[in-house]
């Protein structure tokens, strides 16, 4: 009995010392499971919070797809404005073109028939200008003949005036040299003058004096003679 008791305690504590072993061994995996797990739930923590910014991400670019879409259905609807606005303006370009054509036509007409008005004009203008030219030529002619002329006149004038001159000279010198014999002369001639001037006034007043009068005697009646030097002075 001792014996079998030793061997089933020897063997109960070999299962002890065993399923310690066992229990220390699952104990290890049970950690190791829930470190897996924990990381597993960590894992799973990230791909949903990933998952939820993806999420996001996808509903804000569907919006700014939306927005997109919008903005570019206004852009096509103001491109077929803009179209249509251009096809007016082509429109409006050709007739404007078509009409200043008409314009460049009507006034090159207009240029060529006042280019050769002009052209008619200049060559009257020339014509004339050649006619002016000959006449004011043919006046300065007539009128260089004119002055020398008067050149002529005025040089004999000249020679006339100096010929005077020398001969005025010549009778003031005369003067000079006779000076006290014709201031005798001047004086006697300035008396008869003053003395037939009293003679004249005197004899319109018959009764004033008598016919024969001292006065007469005194101063005779000058007899006529030929004007003397003093006159031609």
């Amino acid at each position: 009995a001792r014996r079998v008791a030793k061997q089933a305690t020897d063997g109960l504590s070999e299962l002890q010392q065993s399923s310690s072993k066992e229990i220390m061994k699952w104990k290890q995996e049970l950690k190791e499971a829930n470190k897996n797990l924990d990381m597993l739930r960590f894992e799973r923590d990230s791909l949903q919070n990933h998952s939820d910014q993806r999420d996001q991400r996808l509903e804000q670019m569907e919006a700014r797809l939306h927005d997109f879409a919008t903005d570019l259905k206004a852009k096509e609807d103001a491109l077929i404005a803009a179209k249509a606005e251009v096809a007016t303006r082509d429109q409006e370009i050709r007739q404007l073109k078509d009409r200043i054509k008409q314009v460049e036509t009507v006034a090159e007409a207009q240029v060529k028939r006042r280019e050769m008005e002009i052209t008619k004009q200049m060559d009257q203008y020339l014509a004339e200008t050649k006619a002016i030219d000959a006449e004011r030529e043919r006046l300065a002619k007539a009128k260089v003949m004119e002055v020398r002329k008067q050149l002529k006149l005025v040089e004999e004038q000249r020679d006339e005036a100096e010929r005077r001159a020398h001969a005025a000279e010549a009778k003031v010198a005369d003067y000079e040299e006779n000076f006290i014999q014709y201031r005798g002369q001047m004086e006697g001639e300035a008396l008869r003058a003053i003395t037939n001037g009293y003679r004249n006034a005197l004899s319109a007043i018959p009764s004033s004096r008598p016919a024969s009068s001292p006065l007469d005697r005194l101063f005779p009646l000058a007899r006529p003679r030929s004007p003397g030097y003093g006159e031609n002075i």
